[in-house]
C-alpha cells in the first residue's frame, strides 16, 4: 500500500523542516547559517550574536548554538586533516 499525497506532502514538509530547522528563535537563524559563519571564523556564541544576532535574545539555544559551533569547527578541523594527508601523499 503506498502513500497518499498527502503523506508524501507531509514527509516533504517534515524533512524541509529538519533541514532548516531555527535554533534561535529571538533572532531565527538555522543550524546550517551557524555553521556558515563558524567556517567564516566565529568561534564563540558572543561571536556569533555581534555577527548575526543569534543567541541575543533570551539565551535559551546557547547550548545548541554551542554545539553546533563545536560540531563545525571539529569537521573543519577533520578536513584540513585530510586536506594535509592528501598534499603528503602527493608530494612523496
Amino acid at each position: 500500500m503506498g502513500l497518499c499525497w498527502m503523506g508524501l506532502l507531509t514527509m516533504t514538509v517534515k524533512i524541509t523542516t529538519l533541514a532548516s530547522m531555527l535554533i534561535c528563535l529571538c533572532q531565527p537563524t538555522t543550524a546550517k547559517e551557524v555553521s556558515r559563519h563558524a567556517s567564516e571564523g566565529v568561534e564563540t556564541v558572543a561571536e556569533l550574536a555581534r555577527r548575526c544576532g543569534a543567541g541575543s535574545g533570551c539565551g535559551n539555544c546557547h547550548r545548541q548554538l554551542a554545539q553546533v559551533l563545536h560540531n563545525a569547527r571539529v569537521l573543519q578541523a577533520e578536513a584540513r586533516s585530510e586536506d594535509q594527508r592528501s598534499s603528503q601523499s602527493i608530494a612523496l
